[in-house]
């Protein structure tokens, strides 16, 4: 017998395990509408190993899609599209918070990401 994980598609910049981010002792939304006026944090962390092992994807809000286990969703593959915009949105997010991320296919940019999490 195997145990099933959630399936998920996102677009974002993958960071390493025991990644420490400036937000790490509260909520990455109370720190951001902190430094910004109570405006919602821009972007979605994305768990990509297991609730006892938290590894992050920082994923452009609206790019993510979760498939629960035993529930198949459907997409249309035309629709995972990001804009030059929103990728500049994130790089400069990262840059100028000083976020280290993992460079794995282009050393330039975020990428589109498939993975599970076991919950």
């Amino acid at each position: 017998m195997s145990t099933t994980t959630d399936g998920i598609i996102c677009f974002g910049i993958m960071f390493e395990e025991g990644y420490e981010f400036p937000w790490e002792d509260y909520c990455e939304n109370e720190w951001w509408e902190e430094k910004n006026d109570s405006e919602p944090f821009p972007f979605e962390l994305v768990n990509y190993c297991s609730g006892d092992c938290e590894m992050w994807i920082l994923a452009i809000k609206g790019t993510v899609i979760t498939a629960n286990r035993g529930y198949p969703e459907s997409f249309d593959p035309k629709a995972l599209t990001v804009t030059d915009v929103q990728i500049k949105k994130l790089t400069d997010f990262c840059l100028e918070y000083d976020l280290e991320f993992i460079r794995i296919v282009n050393p330039q940019y975020p990428q589109w990401y498939l993975c599970s999490y076991w919950g």
